[in-house]
Parts: structure tokens; sequence; C-alpha cells
């Protein structure tokens, strides 16, 4: 079975244009334990986590197979600005757009699922996109 975070974060650091957010790339994390204020005042951090289980729902009434979905969340932070936040989210963004067919192995749609801002603190900047896996599975039987 794929760790499905592990997914989203290879296609990010796979993907990743350094040129397109001031010349650096964000370290990327599973918990959230991991990202500390020494981190964040070093660069920018993206936490990658599931937000949903996974499900499994028959593909048709014949049940001729199946979809599986995950749902899993890219949250960016960053202590650099307004501008550096939006470079990130226009760079996750990028590699989202341009990976949303067959985006990994198994994998079949990366689909945009939303996102919101999340602090109002100062001098901390924080987004959430939401992002759906999705893949189809033939039957065995």
């Amino acid at each position: 079975m794929v760790f499905e975070p592990s997914v989203i974060k290879d296609l990010l650091s796979d993907n990743w244009t350094a040129a397109n957010v001031d010349d650096t790339t964000p370290s990327f994390y599973f918990t959230g334990g991991d990202i500390t204020a020494q981190t964040l005042a070093n660069g920018d951090a993206i936490l990658i986590y599931e937000v949903a289980m996974p499900t499994n729902r028959p593909k048709g009434l014949g049940y001729d197979g199946e979809s599986r979905e995950v749902v899993l969340a890219v949250d960016i932070r960053t202590q650099r600005g307004s501008d550096r936040m939006e470079k990130l989210r226009n760079e996750v963004n990028r590699i989202r757009k341009a990976k949303r067919i067959n985006p990994y192995t198994g994998f079949q749609l990366l689909l945009h699922e939303g996102e919101r801002a999340v602090s109002g603190y100062v001098g901390f900047w924080h987004r959430v996109i939401t992002l759906r896996l999705k893949t189809y599975i033939e039957a065995t039987t």
C-alpha cells in the first residue's frame, strides 16, 4: 500500500522550480511536530497529511470495479511575508495543474478541493490547499 502523503511530497519535491520562489525549496514534513520556530526562521515549510480516511466506492451499478479516493492537505507555512506565501502557493498550484492527470504510479487524477488562509498572526503566514487523489481499481472476481 502506498503512503499517500509521500505521493504528494514526491510530486512537489521532484517538480519544484526554485527560481519561481526566490531560488528556494521548502522543507517537506509529514507531522506538525517536526515544524519548529527554528525551521521556519531558516526557511519555509510544507506539511502534508491526510484530511480524511481513504474511501473505496463502487465504480458502477454492476460493481465492475472501485474508485479509491484520498483527501490530503498541503499545509504551507512561512515567516517570510505575504509575497513569499503567494509564491509558494503559486508553485504548489503550478505543479498540481501540470500533474493533475496520472500524477503518480497507480493514481489517475489529482483534484483540487479548495484552499484557505489559516493565520492572521503578525509575522506568520499559513495556507492550506486540499487535494484529492483518485484511482480506479478493476474488479478481480
